[in-house]
């Protein structure tokens, strides 16, 4: 029995007998390596009061002692050098590598007597050999060679003593027992602090097969594919580690066993990389199944959602009913596989009876189209616009075009329309859209899906359904509204404007006659500002509920709106037909003639010059090819500031007026490109003139 010394500090406060002593505190502070030779000579004095209280022996268990790795470790983690342990530790580290046993009587480190240092054990220091025991040591390789470890075989040698819990009832030598940890305390162990050295690198036995096939990437495979040899540090000692010690699975090679691994990554808190869920599939897709095995495994993919889907850095998991094969192009609210598992369609197609994208998909759908399955209509014309944009499709038009399936709105109530029987628009103009949009059937497509799916539209006959090839912009006046003739320089420009009209192959120049009868039709040409005079869009339609714009020869019917386009119009007869001289109307407010003048006026003279003198119509391949260039002078600033405020264009106008005529390359036509007819209609006493 050991006596403390008169010098020695009390352990125990006096003041709170559930607490260390300050003193004592400070004395393992600044002199741990005393502590434990202080802590022998007053244990007897305070043991009883020590093991009574668990609050007083687990703050003792936390103080922190000098060990022979020249580290400081608390007192529950540092290790009693018994004859044992030593042995062990001599036979398995080498000399560099130094371990965490208590420094006790001097630093020379050599078994202690048992009863000298006993009361270290009830303490709670380590002191007996097992699973903990060996996990230190490798703790302690792993520290000293985080990277390029000197002499990885001693590792082994520790990997193998592993499997004497395989025999813990035979006893050391000093009459103790292999010390076990729970099976999944081990493996976790090894896990968190990645224990298992392979190839030269740490890494946790979780991340391992013990066997697997060739084409497995997602995780380590231990030991090579079957019909190899064992690499040398292979032994039957070290791969028995794997599998019994740390129970190492391999690699699922039946289908129960691979859903059950499936179904575990689903479980999984964790990032489930989407190489492990590939593997299996192929795994499972390359088994020899029987059709009640096949059927048995679509059933339990649709009871369990085992289709794993990346989204985003997550996995969601899904049924073959959401699921779609559509390497064309990608649908809403289905999962598209063909991406995630280029090489695994016959397994999803094939075994799981994931639908494919064809022309069958898109029928098949249509036959259970009701409003439930209305935010789908537009995933499947973006299935057919991929088939028929890259010529895999069989079907002709007409088995769409007479079904209700063109979703849209009518009335403001949403309408299927059926294409081959009824009226309805597309509107690809937005301005033309929201203007009409409660008096005209339009189809529910907004402006970049209709240029997605041009491929369909053109397959299916709807190219004249376009809105913007329907409507119109016309300018009307009161019929007794006052004209003020206003000086306009076209007779110095005539001729000029004759040679455009002649390199762009003008209708009106084919003879010499036409040609001689254009000049004198600009020479004798006039401008008038007409008092009242508004601007409108008109949409020409027979449809029901429209109403007569005029009582001329075709008896045109149709809608109108006011329309901010400019003021601007090449005046027609009653029949639609143009004068004998060029007349043009404008606005008699000064602010609204210039800006119609500057931003209208090069357009509508080009299109009055490419019309067919008899007919009014434009070709619309030269039409589309006329390029116009419109710059203001700098003594009109504020005009120009307007026009590119009326053209949306905040840019600087430079100084010179020109128009110019060039073949271009064709585009798509738009609301300033649509081609406008030559009309004029009497209505209730206002007179309507179509700007050109």
């Amino acid at each position: 029995m050991f006596k403390p010394l008169e010098s020695d500090p009390p352990l125990i406060d006096k003041g709170d007998p559930e607490r260390l002593s300050p003193v004592a505190l400070r004395l393992a502070e600044e002199q741990p390596d005393e502590f434990v030779i202080y802590l022998r000579r007053v244990w007897d004095t305070n043991r009883r009061q020590l093991l009574d209280s668990a609050k007083l022996l687990h703050q003792l268990r936390q103080v922190k002692v000098s060990c022979h790795d020249q580290r400081l470790h608390p007192l529950s983690e540092a290790w009693v050098p018994t004859e044992n342990i030593i042995s062990i530790w001599s036979l398995l580290l080498l000399p560099e590598e130094r371990f965490r046993f208590l420094i006790l009587k001097d630093q020379k480190l050599k078994h202690v007597d048992h009863s000298s240092w006993n009361f270290l054990r009830e303490i709670g220091c380590q002191y007996e050999a097992g699973d903990q025991f060996l996990t230190d040591l490798l703790l302690t390789i792993k520290k000293t060679w985080p990277t390029n470890v000197k002499d990885p075989g001693h590792v082994l040698g520790i990997y193998a003593y592993f499997l004497r819990r395989l025999n813990r009832t035979q006893p050391y030598p000093d009459g103790t027992y292999y010390k076990l940890l729970s099976d999944d305390k081990l493996w976790d162990n090894f896990n968190a602090c990645e224990l298992l050295l392979y190839k030269g690198e740490w890494i946790k036995p979780s991340s391992c097969f013990l066997r697997a096939p060739d084409y497995v990437r997602s995780k380590r495979v231990l030991t090579p594919a079957a019909g190899t040899d064992a690499t040398p540090l292979e032994t039957l000692a070290i791969r028995h580690f794997y599998q019994l010690v740390l129970c190492i699975p391999n690699f699922p090679d039946t289908w129960a066993a691979i859903i059950d691994e499936l179904r575990g990554l689903q479980r999984s808190t964790g990032q489930t990389p989407i190489q492990q869920v590939t593997e299996l599939y192929r795994a499972l897709n390359e088994l020899q199944l029987s059709e009640p095995e096949r059927v048995t495994i679509r059933k339990l993919f649709l009871q369990h959602s085992l289709i794993a889907i990346e989204q985003g850095s997550v996995i969601a998991w899904q049924t073959h009913l959401t699921c779609i094969w559509s390497p064309l192009n990608k649908i809403r609210n289905l999962a598209e596989l063909s991406r995630p598992y280029p090489y695994l369609k016959d397994f999803f197609v094939g075994l799981l009876k994931v639908e494919e994208a064809t022309e069958k998909t898109v029928l098949s759908r249509m036959s259970y189209w009701t409003p439930e399955f209305e935010i789908r209509d537009l995933d499947l014309f973006s299935l057919l616009n991929g088939l028929i944009a890259t010529s895999k499709i069989s079907m002709k038009p007409d088995k769409l075009l007479t079904q209700r399936i063109f979703l849209g709105k009518w009335n403001g109530e949403k309408y299927r329309f059926v294409g081959s029987t009824e009226v309805f628009f597309i509107p690809d103009d937005e301005e033309f859209a929201n203007t009409f949009m409660d008096k005209l059937p339009l189809l529910d497509i907004t402006a970049e899906e209709i240029a997605l799916l041009d491929p369909l539209f053109t397959w299916l006959g709807f190219k004249d359904r376009y809105l913007s090839k329907h409507v119109y912009r016309m300018c009307c006046s009161p019929p007794t509204a006052q004209k003020q003739k206003i000086e306009w320089d076209i007779v110095q420009r005539a001729e000029g404007i004759l040679r455009i009209a002649l390199h762009c192959g003008s209708p009106r120049t084919t003879t010499d006659v036409e040609r001689g009868t254009l000049l004198n039709i600009m020479k004798k040409g006039e401008m008038l500002a007409v008092e009242g005079m508004q601007s409108e869009k008109v949409v020409l339609t027979r449809q029901k509920g429209s109403k007569c714009l005029g009582t001329g020869p075709n008896h045109k019917h149709g809608l109108t709106a006011p329309s901010t386009h400019p003021k601007l119009a090449i005046a027609v007869n009653e029949a639609g037909n143009a004068l004998d001289r060029l007349v043009l109307h404008v606005s008699s407010d000064k602010e609204e003639r210039d800006l119609a003048l500057f931003t209208s006026l090069p357009r509508c003279l080009m299109k009055w010059l490419m019309a067919d003198p008899k007919t009014q119509k434009w070709g619309i391949e030269t039409l589309l090819g006329i390029r116009r260039r419109i710059t203001i002078q700098h003594s009109h600033k504020d005009i120009g500031e307007s026009a590119c405020k009326a053209a949306g264009n905040p840019g600087q106008i430079q100084p010179t007026t020109t128009i110019s005529c060039r073949p271009q390359q064709r585009k798509r036509i738009t609301r300033d490109d649509t081609p406008s007819r030559t009309a004029s209609v009497n209505l209730k006493g206002t007179r309507r003139t179509l700007v050109q």
